[in-house]
């Protein structure tokens, strides 16, 4: 099957109903000319240009190698991650996941089928980096703990979405603050039971607002502390994840 019939089917296979706004998006989607990149651990298919896709391929698979290092009860056998990455950010949005119908506004999304994991976002290049790695981090807490608590879930991929490697490749930088949340958790937080108790059908998590932008930042902000707080931060993560 060529990368654009696979880009279609793999949309279609999510059961994602295309926005109404958008013109016939599974028709742009066929007509696009796509390509494919394959790793031991991901295939990334994109309608950008090949490069996007072999950059995009070259971050994940070396923060998988990474992870497998760090937390590897967090990274299990599974079949490749197949990562969809469009050029046209509005063709990407009329893919997001809706909610009693509405369309949540989403920078990117993972999607655990009966088949394979996939992972969907835009080519931005300011962003790219950290939206794949958070969604890719999704993409690996599906097999290894489906039940972690969203918070976790949430904080470990927002965690790992600054991951870089620096040097050459010889060093690895991870904890970078996150701006954004740094500045809003100096003004409000969320009560740890209230944070704790949000679930994937909760209004926090499912609708825009500042709960959720608290959810991401207080999740985050608990999971840095856990990694950098000393001698076995690593490890109480897993056991929570577990």
């Amino acid at each position: 099957m060529s990368p654009g019939r696979r880009a279609l089917a793999a949309l279609l296979a999510c059961g994602l109903a295309a926005s109404s706004a958008a013109a016939s998006p599974a028709a742009t989607v066929a007509a696009h000319t796509w390509t494919g990149v394959r790793t031991p651990h991901l295939e990334v298919i994109t309608d950008a240009p090949r490069t996007v896709a072999m950059r995009v391929a070259l971050r994940l698979e070396t923060l998988h190698q990474s992870l497998a290092r760090l937390l590897p009860s967090l990274v299990v056998a599974a079949s490749p991650v197949q990562v969809i990455v469009f050029r046209d950010a509005s063709l990407a949005q009329a893919y997001a996941p809706t909610w009693r119908g509405l369309q949540d506004e989403v920078a990117g999304f993972s999607h655990a089928g009966p088949d394979r994991r996939r992972v969907v976002f835009a080519d931005d290049e300011g962003r790219t980096p950290s939206v794949a790695q958070h969604e890719y981090v999704h993409s690996l807490l599906d097999v290894a703990c489906p039940d972690v608590p969203l918070w976790l879930n949430e904080g470990l991929a927002e965690y790992f979405s600054t991951f870089e490697m620096r040097d050459g490749g010889r060093r690895m930088l991870l904890g970078t603050p996150i701006r954004r949340h740094d500045a809003l958790l100096r003004g409000r937080l969320l009560p740890l039971p209230d944070l704790f108790a949000i679930g994937r059908d909760s209004k926090a998590y499912t609708r825009e607002g500042v709960e959720r932008d608290l959810l991401y930042a207080q999740s985050w902000a608990l999971v840095h502390y856990a990694r950098h707080r000393g001698p076995g931060g690593l490890a109480a993560l897993e056991s929570l994840a577990r």
